[in-house]
């Protein structure tokens, strides 16, 4: 009964997971090139992250984010000065994502299979 329970958890989060980064990845259509202006060393549950600072500009307006791809696997992937491309939405520029960049797709697909997983066993 619990790995049933478990099933349909990991089941909605998957669903859930995808269903946001697909709506992100439909809305985000417009192109821009962006900068890395800054990489900030943060500590979540005491572990390090590192966000880089992403700008860019959209019809003469700065958009500037600092949170865009947390994780510790990415001080070595972006660099001060970088450029790279952003997909931004193009009714709300501050909803943009880094081209390369499908961690949450990663998950929801992982979640989905492990549900199916547990459902089926």
């Amino acid at each position: 009964m619990l790995d049933k329970v478990m099933s349909i958890i990991c089941l909605m989060c998957g669903v859930a997971a995808l269903s946001m980064e697909f709506n992100k990845l439909r809305q985000c259509s417009s192109r821009a090139a962006a900068t890395v202006t800054d990489v900030v060393r943060q500590t979540y549950r005491g572990l390090p992250t590192y966000c880089p600072v992403i700008e860019f500009i959209v019809d003469g307006r700065l958009i500037r984010s600092d949170s865009a791809v947390p994780g510790s696997m990415f001080k070595n992937r972006y660099r001060v000065g970088d450029t790279k491309t952003v997909f931004y939405d193009p009714v709300k520029p501050e909803r943009f994502r880094l081209r390369g960049n499908y961690n949450m797709l990663l998950i929801g697909a992982f979640f989905l299979l492990g549900g199916i997983y547990l459902y089926m066993r």
